[in-house]
């Protein structure tokens, strides 16, 4: 098959159980999850990872996808690889930074602690500086910063949006 078959047509003959049809298909959408994964700014070395979970979302999407749709297949299997996508790193991060440390292990993340410490914060506002340290330092949740700061999760929101703006300009 030369990229002779639209999306329904395809999607048709997978029903049918064509796998050539079904090779197409994926090698047609593989650009589309390499462009979420750099979209989404994934490590390299977590890349084969999210491209696996990728591959399995497409499949899902060509079992689930209704054909009488009026998205098309293109807008259903990347609206789920998205979620998928926002789904994975939601658990990595609870994975990662949630995480309660022995003391044998501050060993190994005294440098990272001490890179953290000497962190230039000058070019933040009052605020911005305390939200950032609440936020990265004691690794509060927004909700937790704006009770103790006694401000809405909103204005913790748009202030650590602010402080990311304003790290990309410094870098």
């Amino acid at each position: 098959m030369n990229n002779q078959y639209n999306d329904n047509e395809l999607l048709y003959l997978i029903t049918e159980h064509d796998e050539d049809a079904f090779m197409e298909l994926y090698s047609k959408y593989i650009p589309l999850i390499k462009r979420k994964i750099l979209d989404f700014r994934i490590s390299p070395k977590n890349f084969d990872d999210f491209f696996q979970e990728g591959s399995i979302i497409l499949v899902k999407a060509v079992e689930t996808y209704k054909r009488n749709s009026i998205k098309t297949f293109t807008k259903y299997f990347e609206l789920i690889l998205s979620r998928r996508i926002i789904d994975l790193l939601k658990k990595e991060s609870n994975y990662y930074y949630n995480v309660e440390l022995s003391d044998d292990m501050d060993i190994y993340f005294k440098e990272e602690i001490k890179v953290y410490d000497e962190e230039p914060l000058g070019f933040l506002s009052d605020m911005e500086r305390k939200i950032y340290v609440k936020k990265y330092h004691d690794g509060l949740k927004a909700s937790a910063i704006a009770l103790e700061l006694k401000i809405t999760p909103r204005q913790v929101y748009n202030s650590l949006q602010r402080i990311r703006r304003k790290k990309h300009k410094i870098n």
